[in-house]
């Protein structure tokens, strides 16, 4: 990865108006409520953060500048989700150290192991979504990316709950229940891609972190061949 990007990578998400305002507020929920409100707050950072890695770069033509030099493509789309990345660990240190002064003013009534737990879930969470977000980015327009990732997670969430109505008493007899009953791959395929695109677990377990660490590897893998590829427009894109 390239140093000078990682760096100012991270300074221009640290120093962001909405980034400072965001973490301020993270830690006023943090030091009097429970997990679940900052970090729910702190989710947003990150889709924002992933939102800009690569494709506002191609819309405002600063992109050409960048590849004009001897930068090898998939160097720098890596090194900016690495300086992004190295924003969400700081985020998420901030969330920690704001909850624990919760615990000790007796503000927050969760013990060390659920916060500990927060904090895992986010950070992993966090490299997955920025990893994901760098593909739809390597190959889509400016914030389109974050646009695909809220659709499909929107239209997995919503394709489970449907699938499991399926299965009520009152919907088994038509004719696609009965079809679903015929082809069950087709409901766990639906299952395993939305597990693998947005996995949800109650706790950091080993599995649940190579999961993470292999589909992430994946995604940017495939993130930077897209974008080693991909022409890059000589006005906006």
């Amino acid at each position: 990865m390239i140093r000078a990007v990682i760096e100012q990578t991270y300074r221009r998400t640290m120093t962001h108006g909405a980034m400072i305002f965001g973490a301020l507020v993270v830690v006023a929920f943090g030091v009097f409520n429970a997990p679940q409100i900052p970090y729910g707050l702190a989710w947003l950072i990150v889709l924002g953060t992933g939102s800009q890695l690569i494709g506002p770069e191609f819309s405002s033509g600063t992109l050409q500048l960048i590849v004009a030099r001897p930068v090898n493509r998939s160097r720098y789309l890596l090194s900016r989700v690495g300086g992004a990345f190295a924003a969400i660990v700081t985020v998420d240190a901030i969330a920690a150290a704001s909850l624990a002064v919760g615990k000790y003013a007796g503000n927050n009534p969760d013990s060390w192991s659920a916060l500990g737990q927060a904090a895992g879930k986010y950070a992993l969470g966090g490299l997955l979504a920025l990893s994901l977000l760098a593909l739809f980015g390597s190959f889509t327009r400016s914030y389109a990316n974050i646009a695909i990732y809220i659709v499909l997670e929107t239209a997995f969430a919503a394709t489970i709950a449907w699938l499991a109505m399926m299965r009520m008493p009152r919907e088994r007899s038509s004719a696609l229940a009965s079809f679903l009953q015929r082809r069950p791959e087709v409901v766990k395929a639906v299952k395993w891609l939305s597990g693998n695109l947005f996995p949800d677990a109650t706790a950091v377990t080993r599995e649940y972190v190579l999961l993470i660490l292999a589909n992430s590897a994946v995604a940017l893998f495939l993130g930077c061949l897209f974008f080693r590829r991909r022409e890059i427009p000589y006005g906006a894109d």
